[in-house]
């Protein structure tokens, strides 16, 4: 197996390469410079939109895990709430609410009873004082 060296390439000087460059290519490297340039202006919100979608896209994945998690949070303390508003045989908030207002409604029974009981007794106490 033969080993044979090639040299690079020949090095071109700046003064070289502007001596083989003619007035028309510089003239068409100007127009093409400022026909991207331009490009790249106008195009500029496209481009920004473009990678803004891309960022978006490789967040999606983690946000969709932080939002599963969030509805399986919020489905666990409906079904907590639901439990609690639900008659379950004493231990739930409906069923004390219920007891409270049995227990208000002889309450209010025995205010009145009572309200009465002390009218009649008033009538006789002023029956006699006339």
């Amino acid at each position: 197996m033969t080993f044979t060296f090639t040299p690079p390439p020949p090095t071109v000087t700046w003064e070289q390469f502007w001596v083989d460059v003619s007035v028309a290519q510089a003239a068409v490297w100007v127009i093409g410079f400022f026909a991207l340039f331009t490009f790249v202006v106008k195009a500029w919100p496209f481009i920004r939109s473009f990678f803004q979608i891309l960022d978006a896209l490789v967040k999606l994945p983690a946000f969709i895990i932080k939002t599963d998690k969030f509805m399986d949070d919020t489905a666990e303390s409906v079904k907590d709430i639901h439990h609690e508003v639900q008659f379950n045989n004493g231990s739930s908030v409906k069923d004390a609410v219920q007891r409270i207002e049995n227990k208000v409604s002889k309450l209010e029974v025995s205010s009145q009873s009572l309200s009465n009981q002390l009218a009649d007794q008033d009538k006789k106490y002023d029956s006699l004082l006339d």
